[in-house]
């Protein structure tokens, strides 16, 4: 490297990291297209769904920059994805041999419909599924064997352990129900393969719910992104990352804001994407273990979109470079 080509690499790079964008910067954004997304997996497939018009929404995949509908009929919307890329979700769908709302899964084309007044909430990769009706279907790939479990189920695990609501949130795993403390009027939104649940501690009229983690057996309330106002987590991955919607004030009402919660803090997405990308993002929804980060909010063109949040590689990269400067320069510094 030349004199001149290693002073302007130099410079560059320590511009770069006292740059508010080295610091601020996270995550890009990429706008999936009309709709709202629930789930991804780890291979960034998202799921969700779109409206059609007159109310009525549809399933659908968000898969490598395409919107791929998967539902039928007045409504239906997809909840979850495992990595198999297996689907759950529920509708009213047109030739629906429940003759009603019935939870489905969905893979490659082909819809299985589950009994019927019901949705399915919660998939692992192992492809058991829980419905919102006490029921566990757990037959590898089929789906065609029900367990009735006492507890309303919201989610499950690799291991098989369920969260849903039994006086409060509860863990039910191996006949035995376990209720996490504080929750009683609480409700259990997801669960990680290392048992850590999350939630919201008691249900509030006016929507300001306190959320919490519960690990270890200890509850911990996850805080707020304003005082006095509540943050609802939707998803949480393998490393303990949660991600949510939160309340905070405008003028004289409140609006929702996406955030992640991670080491004890919790922070406004908004604030870890480019402030010029033009997007409010209103709720974040899902997670996966790459740290992708899936929801809907307020995209450019004004509408309410799907979004994926990606880790930016920016700083780790940045952070390479330094150090290989660093060791380039102690050797000029060497020979010098």
């Amino acid at each position: 490297m030349s004199k001149l080509r290693f002073v302007l690499a130099v410079a560059v790079l320590g511009a770069f990291l006292s740059s508010p964008a080295a610091a601020a910067v996270a995550y890009t954004v990429t706008d999936l297209g009309q709709g709202q997304a629930y789930a991804v997996n780890n291979s960034g497939q998202a799921v969700g769904a779109i409206s059609t018009g007159y109310g009525t929404t549809q399933a659908v995949l968000y898969n490598n920059g395409n919107v791929i509908n998967i539902g039928a009929g007045n409504y239906s919307t997809a909840t979850g994805i495992n990595n198999a890329g297996l689907i759950i979700g529920q509708g009213y769908f047109n030739g629906n041999p429940q003759g009603s709302k019935a939870g489905f899964v969905y893979s490659s084309g082909n819809m299985t419909y589950l009994s019927q007044d019901n949705a399915a909430v919660g998939i692992n990769n192992f492809g058991q599924v829980v419905t919102d009706t006490n029921g566990l279907y757990a037959n590898g790939y089929t789906w065609q064997t029900r367990t009735s479990i006492p507890i309303n189920a919201s989610g499950i695990n690799d291991a098989g352990q369920i969260i849903g609501d039994s006086e409060g949130a509860s863990i039910y795993y191996n006949g035995t129900i376990t209720h996490i403390p504080g929750t009683y009027f609480g409700h259990a939104y997801a669960i990680n393969n290392a048992g850590q649940v999350v939630g919201i501690l008691n249900s509030r009229a006016d929507g300001k719910n306190p959320g919490f983690i519960y690990s270890d057996g200890t509850t911990t309330d996850i805080g707020s992104l304003a005082v006095g106002f509540g943050a609802t987590p939707n998803a949480i991955n393998n490393a303990g990352l949660v991600v949510g919607e939160a309340l905070v004030p405008f003028y004289a009402i409140t609006i929702n804001r996406a955030f992640i919660y991670s080491n004890g803090t919790i922070t406004d997405l908004n604030n870890l994407v480019d402030p010029n990308s033009g997007w409010n993002l209103q709720d974040a929804t899902g997670i996966n273990d790459n740290g992708q980060i899936v929801g809907y909010g307020i995209g450019p063109d004004g509408q309410q979109d799907a979004f994926l949040l990606t880790p930016t590689p920016e700083p780790a990269t940045m952070g390479l470079l330094a150090i290989g400067l660093a060791a380039l320069l102690a050797r000029r510094r060497q020979s010098a």
